[in-house]
This record gives structure tokens, sequence and C-alpha cells, in this order.
């Protein structure tokens, strides 16, 4: 898996929502398990994201939704990908 497409149609071909993201993690791959849309504001929720994200040439893991903001240096984005799978199959 080289490129964030990639890492995105791997991610929900094991059932996860996965979408990219350009921002302050940069060119990242936001991925979550349950989302819920807002019937009257159309508003989509995504609970539980979790951020893969490239820095200094390596993918990390970041879960921002633990009050200790845990992020994980993984190396390649494959094994950023493979670690969110674990995170949300635990």
């Amino acid at each position: 898996m080289l490129t964030r497409e990639d890492a995105i149609r791997w991610l929900q071909e094991h059932g996860l929502f996965a979408n990219a993201r350009d921002w302050n993690f940069g060119q990242s791959v936001c991925v979550w398990a349950n989302q819920e849309t807002d019937p009257n504001t159309g508003i989509t929720v995504c609970h539980n994201m979790v951020i893969l994200y490239p820095e200094s040439g390596e993918w990390h893991f970041c879960d921002p939704s633990t009050q200790k903001y845990e992020t994980r240096r993984c190396g390649s984005l494959a094994e950023a990908a493979q670690e969110a799978v674990k995170h949300f199959s635990a």
C-alpha cells in the first residue's frame, strides 16, 4: 500500500470508514468505525476517529479521543493502517 487512496480502500475493505484529509496533520487519513447522520441537519458525526499522518518520513497513528492523546510511530502507511484495524478490533 503506497498511497492514501490504497490505504483508504484497504481500511474500507476491513469494515471501517476512512477518508483523506489535508489539515494540520498534513496529508492524513481519518479512520472511524461508527457514524450517524442527523436527519434534521444532515450533519454526520464520526465516532472514535483516529488519524494516520506522516511526519519526518514515517507514518504515525493518533487516537485523539482519549485524554492521554495516544500517538504511536508506525513506520509505513501499511503499518499505520494495520494499527487502525487492530485498534477497532479490540
